[in-house]
Order: structure tokens, then sequence, then C-alpha cells
């Protein structure tokens, strides 16, 4: 890639950053993170996986193209029998140039999808020393193969979705916080209300 070409894409990731920072809605900024980083690797397909804690186990929350819905059922093991538990766990990217031979490669999800991938570039959405999940982008087009530039911006846009989706959990848990305030101070003034209405009455008599 050449010089002018890399800026360009910088420039482009920094005007992205600010765009995710805007975001507060969770479904519209994995929405705009898919399809952003099919855009910066030329990937045919894209998805991301997000962690489950209590499970301990990876799930598509989001997927860009035409894999539907069926994708999101999909559950992925932690560990080193996938691609992207083993990039999760090290918390490292992984390049790879030929799937099908690599024995991490979980092959549950090309026979559900009815899809082939072949090559696949998987990076971790770290936020400091905590994982959210993990970006994949599979079969760069042209049947060309991801490169050490797609590696290295999908990483700084990782970096960037997990400021924002770090943001986005921060606001999320704050309005939970204040609907559940605000319903047991409901729950609270409609069982004072008897009492209140007592109150008034004896009131209205002296």
């Amino acid at each position: 890639m050449e010089t002018q070409e890399k800026i360009n894409l910088l420039s482009y990731l920094c005007k992205v950053g600010e765009e995710f920072s805007s975001i507060r809605d969770t479904d519209q900024l994995l929405a705009k993170i898919i399809q952003t980083s099919r855009e910066i690797c030329n990937a045919d397909k894209a998805s991301i996986l997000l962690l489950d804690k209590e499970r301990q186990d990876l799930y598509f929350k989001e997927t860009a193209g035409e894999l539907g819905e069926k994708i999101k059922k999909i559950r992925v093991p932690l560990n080193e029998n996938s691609i992207a538990g083993w990039v999760a766990l090290n918390k490292v990217p992984a390049s790879i140039p030929d799937v099908l031979h690599d024995k991490r490669h979980y092959k549950k999800v090309d026979q559900i999808m009815r899809y082939e991938t072949k090559s696949l570039l998987a990076v971790p959405i770290l936020w400091q020393d905590t994982v959210y999940g993990v970006i994949e982008v599979l079969n760069k087009k042209n049947g060309e193969l991801f490169n050490k530039t797609d590696e290295e911006f999908l990483f700084i846009l990782a970096a960037k979705a997990a400021v924002a989706l770090n943001n986005v959990s921060l606001v999320e848990q704050l309005q939970n916080f204040f609907i559940y305030n605000l319903e047991i101070i409901i729950a609270i003034s409609d069982n004072m209300e008897p009492l209140f209405s007592r109150y008034r009455k004896i009131k209205s008599k002296t």
C-alpha cells in the first residue's frame, strides 16, 4: 500500500472513531463497526463475536452481508478449538491464509451457513485489559490474502470500537440504574397512596 493511501486510510479511521463516539445504541454501533471492517480490509464478509462471560463462550451479535439471522444463534467455544476463541484468550490478532488447514477453525459456522471460509483475519476488541469480543473479516476480495496492513488497520479500528463499546455500556448502565430507581420510587408512591389518602381524610375532619 502506498504511503498516501495509508495516510488517507488513517484519516478515515480517525473520522470513523469520531462517529463511533457519537453513537449511543449498541446495535447501531456494531453495525457501523462491521461496515467499516469490510471496507478497510476489502473483505467479502465480516462479523463481530461478543464475549459471554457467564457462559464462557462467544456469540455473533452482528453480521454484515447475507448471512442472515441463523449465525446469531451459533455459540463459538472460548478455547483453541476456534480461531475467535484463541484470539480472545490470547488478546492478539490472527491472520489465517488457509483456514481449512488450521486446526483452530470452527467448521460448524461454515456448515450451518453453507459458506466456505478460505482466509480469515481476526482481532480482539480490547478496552484496557477487558476483552469485549473479536472482529473477523473473511475472504479478501479479488482472491488476495489479508496482509500486515489489513491487520494493522483492523487492530486500530478494534481499539476505537472498544472505547465506543465501553462508553455505550456505561451509558446503558446509567440508564438502567435510572429506570430501576424510578420504578422503585413509583412502587413506593403507589404503596404510600392509601396512607396519604387516609391522612388527608383525617386532616379534613380536624
